[in-house]
């Protein structure tokens, strides 16, 4: 069981985002505590791989990094009850060898043209020994 301890940590911008974000849905933080006993369930579950119906690994950064980057789609704001539809996003990077998993960003997708920010998780690519 200790094989599927993963540490979490964030990005500076993302911890900023979700505190902006606590707002528009009161009950963020117990959300995001349920959301990360999922993902260690998941992991654990399918031999540290997670499952592509929710969460979806970003082509944009493969092939040119180690490690895979992922965006959830279905994050649940239980203060919004719209379930699966939720407008929140997270996106992060999976360190399998040294069981992190990165939180880089959290947003509210207010419509089509709301999206992440690639440069960010670039950055952090481009400075791994920091962030990891």
């Amino acid at each position: 069981m200790s094989e599927y301890k993963y540490t979490f940590k964030t990005h500076h911008k993302f911890d900023e985002e979700f505190d902006d974000l606590t707002d528009k849905c009161p009950s963020l933080k117990e959300d995001l505590k349920k959301f990360k006993k999922a993902i260690l369930i998941n992991l654990q579950t399918n031999n540290h791989r997670l499952t592509h119906r929710r969460y979806i690994q970003l082509q944009h950064f493969n092939g040119k990094n180690t490690y895979p980057v992922f965006k959830v789609k279905e994050f649940r704001c239980h203060a919004q009850r719209n379930g699966r539809n939720s407008p929140f996003r997270i996106i992060f990077i999976l360190n399998r060898k040294k069981k992190i998993i990165f939180f880089t960003e959290f947003y509210y997708k207010k419509n089509k043209k709301t999206d992440f920010n690639p440069k960010r998780v670039w950055e952090i690519f481009n400075h791994l020994e920091e962030y990891f």
